[in-house]
């Protein structure tokens, strides 16, 4: 059985920022993902300002930086004019290449595995240790289990833990390609369209 001071569950950006900082405070560390490298996936694909200085500040803003792109400026239209154009602090990415890259930075301190969870289950509770099971793997050993693999993951509803869906902070994101009619490329490199209250928002970056 292998033994770690933190066992955490699924690879992603909360997982491998939260191994960071916890091998910082010299914490033996193990991350668990079943995957080696983020698949492509539609989500987050914008970092805001508090985000960023956030990565700045646990010292891995560097390590995104090479495959992230500054927006630079947001414009809002409405009707067909512009009715908004301000600086921002954004960075577009996608976000698979972002964990990718967070993997690789994050494998240099921790160990770093590559293994799919069954379940976690108590260990002797002289120690109060958890057993993460794998397939295929050593059980892993540790005092503290993070899950950070999603919150419909099935490890937390076999630990009994439920979440409730707020309808008020419900979103739907979608993405789609488009290109001009005559093939010239366009002046902005990001595009927007949003529902709020009933109206509607297009800021678009460039």
């Amino acid at each position: 059985m292998n033994s770690a001071d933190v066992v955490i569950i699924g690879a992603g950006m909360a997982g491998c920022i939260s191994a960071k900082l916890l091998s910082a405070r010299g914490l033996k560390v193990i991350l668990v993902d079943k995957l080696e490298r983020s698949p492509p996936v539609f989500r987050a694909e914008k970092l805001e300002k508090d985000q960023i200085d956030l990565l700045y500040k646990f010292n891995l803003l560097d390590q995104r930086r090479p495959l992230a792109e500054p927006l630079g400026v947001n414009v809002n239209y409405k009707k067909g004019k512009v009715t908004k154009d301000h600086s921002v602090v954004q960075y577009g990415i996608r976000y698979h290449d972002t964990v990718n890259q967070l993997r690789l930075e994050v494998s240099k301190y921790v160990d770093f595995r590559v293994a799919k969870v069954q379940s976690i289950v108590e260990g002797n509770q002289n120690n109060q240790s958890q057993i993460v099971n794998l397939t295929d793997a050593e059980p892993l050993n540790a005092p503290l289990v993070i899950v950070a693999s999603g919150y419909r993951s099935s490890l937390l509803k076999k630990r009994g833990v439920e979440y409730a869906q707020d309808r008020d902070l419900a979103s739907l994101s979608y993405g789609f390609d488009i290109e001009r009619s005559d093939k010239s490329i366009f002046n902005s490199n990001a595009y927007g369209y949003f529902l709020k209250g009933g109206k509607r928002k297009c800021p678009l970056n460039r």
